[in-house]
C-alpha cells in the first residue's frame, strides 16, 4: 500500500512538474510569437514603403512620357 501511494504521488509530482514546465514555456511562445508579428509589421512598412515609391516613380514616367509626346508632336508640326 505504502509503495503504491508513493509511486501515486509521484505521478503526481511528475504532472506537476510537467505544468510548470508548460507554464514557464508559455511566455517564451508568446514572445516569439510577438517578435515574430513585429517583424511581419515591419516588413509591411516597407512592401508598403516600396509600393509608394514605385507608384511615384510610375507617375513621373507617365509624366515624362506626356513630355515626349508633346515635344514630338511639337517636332512634326515643325516638320
Amino acid at each position: 500500500m505504502a509503495r503504491e501511494t508513493m509511486q501515486a504521488f509521484s505521478g503526481v509530482a511528475n504532472a506537476v512538474n510537467d505544468v510548470i514546465v508548460s507554464n514557464q514555456q508559455i511566455p517564451l511562445n508568446l514572445k516569439q510569437q510577438l517578435d515574430g508579428i513585429q517583424q511581419i509589421v515591419q516588413a509591411m512598412g516597407v512592401i508598403n514603403q516600396g509600393a509608394k515609391e514605385t507608384a511615384a516613380g510610375l507617375t513621373q514616367t507617365k509624366v515624362g512620357t506626356e513630355q515626349l509626346n508633346h515635344a514630338a508632336s511639337v517636332l512634326k508640326e515643325m516638320a
